[in-house]
């Protein structure tokens, strides 16, 4: 069976351009343009990978996330934005975020099709189940609020560039 990849952005063709990069590794891809259609994919299909933007509206890609690991709290996942400050590098995002939403992977937009099928075959392949970190990552996905979504985008808020 070939892994499952959520694709989360709110321009149709931004996903296109995601799904055509994914295409030549032949995975089973859905997609979503909004929290409720992603939450209730997530929710019917068993998702490996979740990649999600990070501004989407209404709503931040944290958000999504954070929805989404109360389902699904193994899933893997790449942050991807073009909004957030250049300088900021994939450790620093995790790290304003860490405490309140696991993200796998922080992606620059924009992302190569071949970046970003390398991304995803990384998280892919690295399945190790350490079952300790997983009971904990259960338990945190189950114990996380909307509150904590909502304070780490705020935290990643602050990184975001200044549009002039």
């Amino acid at each position: 069976m070939p892994a499952r990849i959520l694709l989360v952005d709110d321009e149709p063709a931004v996903l296109r351009g995601w799904v055509k990069a994914l295409r030549p590794a032949h995975y089973a891809v859905f997609t979503a343009e909004t929290e409720a259609d992603a939450v209730k994919i997530a929710t019917a299909e068993p998702i490996d990978v979740v990649i999600v933007d990070y501004i989407l509206g209404p709503v931040t890609g944290v958000e999504v996330l954070n929805a989404i690991r109360k389902r699904r709290p193994l899933v893997r996942s790449i942050l991807i934005s073009g909004q957030i400050d250049d300088h900021l590098d994939e450790e620093s995002v995790r790290g304003l975020i860490r405490d309140k939403v696991e993200v796998d992977l922080y992606l620059h937009k924009p992302v190569r099709n071949h970046e970003l099928r390398s991304a995803v075959s990384e998280l892919i392949a690295n399945k190790e189940i350490d079952w300790k970190v997983w009971a904990q990552k259960v338990k945190a996905a189950r114990d996380s609020k909307l509150e904590d979504a909502t304070e780490a985008s705020s935290r990643l808020n602050q990184h975001l560039k200044h549009r002039g």
